[in-house]
């Protein structure tokens, strides 16, 4: 069972605890450890009373330590795919990236990988291009440079990116990226355009805090064929940021989009609030070709939902990127 966790997370080695029974008339005449340290030895007598408290802390002990065990197997096999892609054909855009997405980047070893664009290399020309950055993260906030060197220039180079066959990633710290855009002439300015009404997206504000009384589940569709090895079922958040922003899936359905949902909200009144794991591939127009996978920064915040849906997010960023090659 693992002990505790040390803190801050560069600290590897983990404290491990077993428990084990000692016969009547019989004695202990040595412990010897093979390929680790002894830390401490207590011998107890057993207390009724107690036991129960202490057999329910080794269980818990002994799963964190399963649950550990796998996340870092994960991370292994995340790691080992990445090396199969060459340095730099994954992209992170310019928005301030942070948060519990961008953290598990940078243990999976995508981080590093990665090319962090500046707003200058975004609207350089011909740099921005899906034949060099197959797959973009947007793992910032709500805010993007909407304006670098001449109004919208860098909204045009996000457009002009997904046109050219590119994938973009949102998985950020805040609920609604490609929000607010700055212009980066006049940083103290009043923020430009949102994005979603160019790329055609009917991105809606459910809520700033879920209703009093009510009661949220977020649910698996199980037709979708993008991310795998989720849970079917997942609760709503109960604390962070709990401001709704999901896709309105019904209006997404149209001949120019090739919309798959992935995590749709209900409500304990069977109240759809929209999408808030969604895929999108255009099929038509001006953006034909890009593609463009939302996750709401809301599922990104309790460990126990988060982890399965990093592990399946950067799997799929990892075999894009090399299916590119």
């Amino acid at each position: 069972a693992l002990a505790w966790r040390p803190w801050p997370p560069i600290y590897k080695p983990r404290p491990l605890l077993a428990s084990m029974n000692i016969p009547v008339l019989r004695s202990v005449e040595a412990i010897t450890p093979h390929g680790a340290m002894l830390f401490a030895l207590t011998v107890y007598r057993d207390d009724y009373k107690l036991m129960p408290l202490t057999t329910a802390a080794l269980t818990a002990g002994a799963d964190d330590w399963r649950a550990e065990l796998k996340e870092e197997a994960e991370l292994a096999s995340l790691r080992a795919e990445l090396e199969k892609v060459p340095k730099g054909r994954i992209a992170v855009l310019p928005t301030d990236p942070g948060g519990p997405c961008a953290r598990f980047a940078q243990r999976c070893g995508v981080l590093a990988a990665a090319e962090h664009l500046t707003p200058q290399q975004l609207v350089e020309p011909n740099r921005f291009v899906a034949r060099r950055y197959p797959v973009a993260l947007h793992l910032g906030g709500e805010h993007y440079p909407f304006s670098v060197h001449k109004t919208g220039d860098g909204a045009d180079a996000l457009l002009n990116y997904l046109a050219s066959g590119g994938l973009i990633v949102c998985a950020g710290r805040e609920p609604l990226p490609f929000c607010y855009g700055d212009d980066l002439r006049q940083p103290d300015g009043t923020p430009g355009p949102s994005l979603w009404p160019r790329l055609g997206l009917p991105m809606e504000n459910k809520f700033e805090q879920p209703a009093s009384g009510r009661t949220m589940r977020i649910e698996h569709i199980p037709s979708q064929r993008v991310l795998w090895n989720l849970p079917w079922q997942l609760a709503f958040p109960s604390a962070g940021d709990l401001r709704l922003r999901s896709i309105n899936g019904d209006a997404a359905e149209n001949r120019q989009l090739r919309y798959q949902p992935i995590y749709s909200v209900v409500d304990d009144l069977h109240n759809e609030l929209g999408d808030v794991v969604a895929s999108v591939e255009w099929r038509d127009g001006r953006l034909a070709g890009g593609r463009l996978l939302y996750v709401w920064s809301g599922l990104l915040q309790d460990p126990e939902t988060a982890t399965p849906l990093f592990q399946s997010v950067f799997r799929f960023v990892i075999e894009q990127a090399r299916r590119a090659q």
